[in-house]
């Protein structure tokens, strides 16, 4: 009998119902705006040699004139199978880079990483369940798990990790590894 490994994804799509547990095994989702966004910027921090070859920064042209038509097109063509994001977005990017670099803690965490986008299989010794997760980033004691964010507030953020389940996401992670290691939320 084969068994889809857990995953935090698929606990979350199960909480809400077995069927939404199956579409979400069976039906491909189309990516939020929200989602997109966090995918390129974990990208842009923990892969950035990745980054140049996987996105392109569209032009700001105002696409309705001829011209502008004529330079987005040619960009579109230039960068073929490459993931297109603003540059209002690509700003936000560089502005929430610039904030981790700044944060003493966090720019240890992430410099100190000796693994990046860490997929992992495992089988739970407790229950003998298959188990998947592709952690953000492994040091040599802790794990991080990078998160984007449309509210910082303590309060809202910790609403908003209690309702997407981090904790869940964090022990699964953390049940991966062998050695007991210290996690963070960055």
């Amino acid at each position: 009998m084969n068994y889809f490994p857990i995953s935090n994804s698929r606990l979350n799509a199960f909480k809400k119902s077995p069927k939404h547990f199956i579409q979400y095994l069976t039906d491909k989702q189309p990516e939020t705006a929200a989602q997109r966004f966090g995918k390129a910027f974990h990208m842009y921090i923990l892969q950035p040699e990745q980054f140049v070859t996987a996105y392109a920064v569209a032009p700001p042209t105002e696409r309705r004139s001829k011209l502008g038509k004529e330079i987005y097109e040619q960009f579109m063509v230039d960068h073929v199978g490459k993931d297109i994001i603003t540059t209002d977005d690509m700003d936000s990017i560089h502005r929430m880079a610039d904030a981790l670099q700044q944060d003493t803690m966090a720019n240890e965490l992430i410099t100190n990483l000796i693994h990046r986008e860490d997929d992992r299989q495992w089988m739970n010794d407790e229950t003998m369940t298959p188990m998947r997760g592709i952690i953000d980033g492994v040091g040599s004691t802790y794990m991080i798990d990078l998160k984007t964010t449309a509210d910082a507030d303590p309060f809202n953020f910790y609403n908003t990790a209690i309702r997407s389940g981090y904790h869940r996401q964090a022990a699964i992670y953390l049940d991966s590894d062998t050695e007991p290691l210290d996690f963070y939320i960055i």
